[in-house]
């Protein structure tokens, strides 16, 4: 499935080219800067914004329908349920999409916020509310397009034609681990942790949102609380790791404190014992210790038997390998 989803975007026009990141001949052209430095460069468009008024939240929003929101597997503009999260950037999307289309470079993840930012008043929250709008509604209604598993048709310009001024965050290919082409997916993961961050009730919010979110993706499907159809993704996981990190720089920001050290993603490793195969299949049995934000899972064979208060720790969320 995923070699004849390929072939459909190779022998494809341009727009599905683009939105999908191959070239006509089904080359892939790497991001020219690598991972951490593109999360770097947020620290470098953050600067400018000094104000309190910058980081003013948008009032009596409830935290809880915001996360809903941002878990949600559906465009923004498309759902019905929380819908203001949306709404609340709706003003602005078609400002970022102009200065998105009209770039004479391809934009970095950074200069995504920084359009974003620009077009809702300079406001940082809504800024990385606006971006993770912005490129998750890209990202879910163009993929029907050119995918078997849904539209067997062209994706419409007005999907791959942003897609293509988009600098892609993903290495050597851009396709997942089962294949899957994916240039939009690490984009808009960036600003979802990156906005469970800002919008939420404390320091850790986004690293337990990128933890879990490692979690679905790696294939432990016996925890019946992590079911999932995601598939083990490092690339979307160091995603998930900038957006925390850019999350963090700015609660800094906001509290008016001291730069923090450069970002740095982490490499994290971690040891199943009889799971030889990364995709955990089944008849996988699993022994292992995961600390997430807020707890310590202590799993083994058919669940996790403890949780327990623990302090801040984020290394999960590069996994797998």
């Amino acid at each position: 499935m995923e070699q004849e989803h390929r072939q459909r975007v190779v022998a494809g026009d341009q727009w599905t080219q683009d939105f999908y990141g191959l070239s006509e001949n089904g080359e892939y052209n790497s991001p020219p800067q690598s991972q951490e430095e593109m999360c770097g460069e947020f620290q470098t468009v953050l600067s400018a914004y000094t104000d309190a008024e910058n980081y003013k939240l948008a009032p009596d929003y409830n935290y809880y329908r915001l996360a809903r929101f941002l878990f949600n597997a559906e465009a923004p503009s498309l759902t019905p349920d929380w819908k203001e999260f949306y709404d609340l950037t709706s003003n602005s999307q078609e400002e970022i999409n102009r200065r998105v289309i009209e770039s004479e470079e391809p934009v970095s993840p950074a200069q995504m916020l920084q359009i974003a930012i620009e077009a809702n008043g300079n406001n940082v929250p809504l800024g990385v509310l606006a971006a993770h709008n912005y490129l998750k509604d890209i990202a879910y209604l163009g993929r029907q397009y050119g995918d078997p598993d849904e539209q067997n048709s062209s994706v419409p310009r007005q999907y791959g034609e942003p897609a293509a001024h988009l600098q892609p965050w993903r290495i050597e290919s851009p396709a997942n681990s089962n294949g899957r082409l994916d240039k939009l997916g690490p984009l808009y993961h960036i600003f979802a942790a990156a906005a469970v961050g800002t919008w939420g009730p404390d320091e850790y919010a986004a690293d337990g949102a990128a933890a879990v979110e490692a979690l679905m993706r790696s294939g432990l499907n016996k925890l019946p609380f992590l079911r999932s159809l995601d598939v083990p993704d490092r690339e979307k996981g160091l995603a998930d790791e900038c957006g925390a990190d850019l999350a963090d720089f700015i609660e800094t920001q906001r509290d008016g404190g001291a730069p923090p050290s450069p970002l740095v993603l982490k490499n994290a490793e971690l040891a199943f014992a009889g799971c030889p195969d990364p995709k955990f299949p089944d008849s996988c049995q699993y022994n292992f210790d995961i600390t997430l934000a807020y707890a310590k899972l202590s799993c083994s064979g058919g669940g996790c038997l403890m949780m327990q208060p623990t302090g801040k720790f984020r290394s999960l969320s590069a996994l797998p390998r």
